[in-house]
């Protein structure tokens, strides 16, 4: 697993033991990022991204890599965040990255501590596969507020998974479908905020 672009690119990074995760493949993380650079209408620079189901931190130290401001990384495995932890000090992004435990599967109030570091310009959720936990992300989204208007949600998952076209919210905000891609056993899937 390397970095694909930006200022660290090449940099290998810390994969998991055994088969408990599920990275993002290169080919796929650099599809994807080739594809916000063409549609995201604010520079990387100044944006706020929030990787949900971080995992290894792959998507988000690839956002870092390629001059985002900030990454909240979010997983409720301990290894897991270990294992993020070490990634981004291998890649020297530490000081622009916040690592929290929450758990959306079992309690959704622990995201909570989330919201201090609203709002975001661009979420990647990359939930285990086929569990529904991406629909439960975008519901939690769009109730939360926490993607601004024009911001992109980007959800991992299996290939031919339903999920929504749009997300409404009581407060009105909502997700719109944009576009999806298909990467093998991979479907990724671009919302909006609108």
């Amino acid at each position: 697993m390397r970095i694909t672009g930006g200022q660290a690119r090449g940099r290998r990074l810390i994969g998991p033991k055994g088969r408990c995760l599920r990275p993002t493949s290169d080919l796929v993380r650099e599809a994807l990022f080739q594809i916000l650079h063409a549609r995201l209408e604010f520079p990387w620079e100044s944006c706020n991204v929030l990787d949900l189901f971080a995992g290894t931190g792959a998507l988000g130290i690839e956002a870092l890599s390629r001059a985002v401001s900030e990454v909240v990384f979010v997983d409720h495995h301990k290894s897991s965040l270990d294992l993020i932890r070490r990634n981004l000090s291998l890649c020297g992004f530490s000081k622009r990255a916040k690592v929290v435990r929450a758990d959306i599967r079992t309690s959704p109030k622990s995201l909570d501590r989330v919201l201090k570091y609203r709002p975001f310009n661009l979420i990647f959720a990359d939930p285990p596969y086929s569990r529904g936990l991406g629909k439960k992300a975008m519901e939690w989204v769009a109730e939360t507020d926490v993607l601004v208007s024009g911001g992109w949600m980007v959800i991992e998952e299996f290939k031919g998974e339903g999920l929504p076209y749009t997300v409404i919210s009581g407060s009105e905000s909502s997700l719109q479908f944009v576009d999806s891609r298909r990467y093998g056993q991979t479907e990724l899937w671009f919302y909006r905020s609108i």
